[in-house]
Parts: structure tokens; C-alpha cells; sequence
């Protein structure tokens, strides 16, 4: 829903970076939660923490209620085609197929590597937790640094194609140090350091294309878009998981392969986009009516 409000709220060239803050948010919550729930517990006991959620939840919900504006879709009281009409078209819709194969990629590429990094660390390397934890940061917070940038890159080029090459560069950098044997720890931060910046511009770039690829069903493009991320990134963890013992070589043909997928879907979406750029150029935005504000 939220990611659907953003296009509705915003004109086409500020989505992206509206994308992204949005992103970032996603990014960092995650980061946080273990150090302030840490330090509740140790003042209050780990109760307080669900006491805290409560709180939250409540806060989030007299805030949207108070300041996201009430809006008609263009189009209410027409027939309105079936959600099998609406998934029908939506697959049939390259710009969407291929954005959303963009983020399923580079989403199943940093699902691999969170999911196998730690035992790597900490077997491989020989790092204790705390390092374990500073260098997981390290890839998380240039996630963070990538949605940051998607708003620039957006404004002279093409965010996503930007972040698809960084992963790709990323995890080929990262089997090219393995084959070699390369067994320093920059040889393995660093490749996906790259992975998780370019991660970080993939999602809200990715997202932004998803939601304009058929006008007037936002809201199912993102949903579906987002329940083909979680399958991607699901199933990729399950496909490595069957060739565990997970060593570096495996990990790094996997995250390869699915950087490979994120680009590929990268330049059908901007194929797409080319080849609409005559009719109605390469992203439709018909934004929903919102009351108080003209589209």
C-alpha cells in the first residue's frame, strides 16, 4: 500500500527518490531494532519490547489516518476487470515482467549471501560475533547508501540498469576471487559490498516501474511484484540450501546466477520501455485523484 501511495502522492519524476527514502526506511528499521530492543530489555525486561511494538503500531495508525489524504481512483463506478483479467495482463506486460524479474534477482542474490554470510564469517574467516555483526552492517549500510542515490541516477539515467551492472559486477568480481583463491577478507566483503549497493538501487527503481506499467491497477502490480520478490528469494535460498554444505564457490555461482536473472530482467523492462516511448512513453502514470491536490 505504501509503495502504491507514493505514485499517487508524487509526480513521476520525484517517484523514484520517494521510492527510495521509502527503501531506506525498510533498510535501516532492521539495522536498529536489535540495539534499542537490547537496550529495553536490559532497562525494562523483553515484555517492554511487545509493549513498544503495541505503541508503534497505534502511533502509525492515527498518523495515516490524520494525514494521508482520501482519493477516488480515476475511473470509480466503471466495470473493472477481474483480478484473473488484471494478473493476465500484468504478465503479458513486459515493462512489468521484467522489472520484476530485475528485483526478484538482486533480492534472491542479497537473500543468499545474509543467509550464508554469517557461517562464512565466522568458520571461514575465523571472525567472532561482533565482527560478524560490524561486517554484516557494513553491506547493509550500502544498501542503504544505494537508495540514496537512485533519485541522482534517475534524473540523468537509469537506476535500475545502474544497480543490476553493480551486482552483476559484484558477484562476478566475488567467483573470480574465489577461483583464484583469494582468501582474504576483502576478497568476500568487498565484491558484495557492490552487491549490496547495487541491491539498494534495484528495489525502489525496480518498484517505481512495476507500479506505472498498467495504469489503474497499482495496487495489484506492487502486491504481485512483491509476492514474486519473497517466491524468488524463497525459493533461490531452497535451491542452495540442497548443495549445503554451502562453501564460497557454491555461494558465489548462486549469487551470479542471480544477478545474471536481475540484469536480464533489467534490460527487458527498458527494451519495453524504448519500444512504448512512440505511443505513451515508456512509463504511463495516471495517478489516482486526490482530494486537495490536481495530478
Amino acid at each position: 500500500v505504501a509503495r502504491v501511495l507514493v505514485g499517487d502522492l508524487f509526480p513521476p519524476e520525484e517517484t523514484a527518490g520517494r521510492q527510495a527514502t521509502l527503501m531506506a526506511v525498510v533498510l535501516i528499521s532492521p539495522a536498529l531494532a536489535p540495539v534499542i530492543g537490547g537496550a529495553l530489555s536490559e532497562v525494562a525486561g523483553w515484555r517492554a519490547i511487545f509493549g513498544l511494538l503495541a505503541g508503534a503500531g497505534v502511533a502509525g495508525i492515527m498518523l495515516a489516518a490524520g494525514s494521508l489524504p482520501q482519493g477516488r481512483a480515476q475511473g470509480a463506478g466503471l466495470a473493472r476487470p477481474g483480478l484473473r483479467q488484471t494478473l493476465s495482463a500484468l504478465l503479458r506486460t513486459r515493462r512489468f515482467t521484467g522489472a520484476v524479474l530485475a528485483i526478484a534477482g538482486g533480492s534472491s542474490a542479497l537473500y543468499m549471501f545474509l543467509g550464508n554470510a554469517p557461517f562464512l564469517l565466522t568458520h571461514l574467516y575465523g571472525l567472532r560475533p561482533p565482527a560478524v555483526g560490524a561486517a554484516m552492517m557494513a553491506i547493509a549500510a550500502a544498501s542503504i547508501v544505494g537508495t540514496f542515490l537512485v533519485a541522482r541516477i534517475e534524473r540523468r539515467g537509469d537506476a535500475l540498469l545502474a544497480g543490476s551492472s553493480l551486482v552483476l559486477a559484484g558477484a562476478a568480481v566475488l567467483l573470480a576471487c574465489t577461483l583464484a583463491r583469494l582468501s582474504g577478507l576483502a576478497a568476500f566483503i568487498g565484491p558484495m559490498t557492490l552487491l549490496g549497493l547495487g541491491s539498494g538501487m534495484i528495489g525502489p527503481a525496480g518498484i517505481t516501474r512495476v507500479i506505472r506499467a498498467l495504469p489503474g491497477r497499482e495496487g495489484t502490480s506492487a502486491s504481485m511484484a512483491g509476492a514474486c520478490q519473497m517466491l524468488g528469494s524463497a525459493l533461490a535460498a531452497f535451491v542452495l540450501s540442497r548443495f549445503a554444505p554451502v562453501d564460497l564457490t557454491r555461494l558465489s555461482v548462486g549469487i551470479l546466477i542471480a544477478c545474471t536473472a536481475s540484469l536480464a530482467g533489467t534490460l527487458i523492462c527498458r527494451k519495453a520501455g524504448l519500444q512504448g516511448l512512440a505511443q505513451a512513453g515508456p512509463y504511463c502514470y495516471k495517478p489516482y485523484q486526490i482530494e486537495g491536490r490536481q495530478p
